[in-house]
């Protein structure tokens, strides 16, 4: 069994996009998707649960949303594991 990934999409050539869909300040329904530069489900599933939990927590402050880049690139996906593994060896 595996668990699913809120705003995570797979295009129609394979790779993995998040989607994020929001209301602008016209009060108009706006959707967001950006490429994550993969098509390794492991990763994605990475990246997506980092962008939503962004996501949520700017939700929750009324804090803007960062800007997401237009493409993820392998480096996005390696700063973002490095990070993640720090703070686990920290709580140790």
């Amino acid at each position: 069994m595996t668990i699913r990934t809120p705003r995570l999409k797979q295009n129609r050539h394979g790779v993995f996009c998040f989607r994020l869909i929001y209301t602008d300040d016209q009060g108009q329904r706006r959707e967001a998707v950006r490429s994550l530069g993969t098509k390794d489900p492991a990763q994605a599933r990475l990246l997506a649960l980092q962008l939503n939990l962004d996501a949520e927590r700017s939700r929750a402050t009324g804090q803007p949303m960062p800007n997401l880049p237009r493409h993820y690139n392998k480096s996005h996906f390696d700063g973002f594991l490095q990070g993640w593994l720090a703070r686990a060896e920290k709580q140790k």
